[in-house]
């Protein structure tokens, strides 16, 4: 009977080590795909408020295609990875899907902003920009929250005080 419970235990450990290890690895490749975007959006961001001030919006509006389409692909790639069998992977999967929507979103207001017709258009547009650069802090800031709980919930410790 003893070797009974001193095989569940070791079964039960095994199993939860596996679970704490595929998180953290799942978790790795969700950073992996964010940290990715990096260099290009720092590429590109000396771009885009260049060619803004010189009013060259047809240039604003190929750079902000091309970054929701990186972005895009980002999250389909997100999309198509298999949750691992973790607790809150569901969650933290989530987070980060909409913390991709919202870089989608700073593209997309360079894109509305190239787009528009007239200098009100674009100047709501620019508003309307401006706005949504301000709640950047609080998309971080929820996509740490949803990192540091699928973290704790799976056992593993996670540095975001970097981003």
């Amino acid at each position: 009977m003893r070797k009974m419970y001193v095989l569940i235990l070791f079964a039960f450990c095994t199993l939860a080590a596996c679970n704490t290890n595929s998180a953290m690895l799942y978790n790795n490749m969700i950073v992996e795909k964010e940290t990715s975007l990096l260099p290009e959006i720092s590429k590109v961001s000396g771009k885009l408020e260049m060619f803004s001030k010189e009013e060259k919006y047809d240039s604003v509006l190929v750079i902000a295609n091309h970054m929701i389409d990186l972005i895009k692909g980002k999250v389909k790639e997100v999309s198509d990875v298999p949750e691992p069998g973790a607790r809150g992977v569901a969650a933290f999967k989530k987070a980060y899907i909409e913390y991709f929507g919202f870089l989608e979103s700073i593209y997309q207001g360079y894109k509305n902003v190239s787009l528009a017709k007239t200098d009100e258009e674009r100047s709501a547009e620019w508003q309307k920009l401006a706005e949504l650069g301000n709640t950047q802090q609080v998309a971080v800031k929820k996509l740490q929250t949803a990192q540091r709980r699928f973290a704790d919930d799976n056992g593993f410790k996670v540095d975001v005080r970097g981003k």
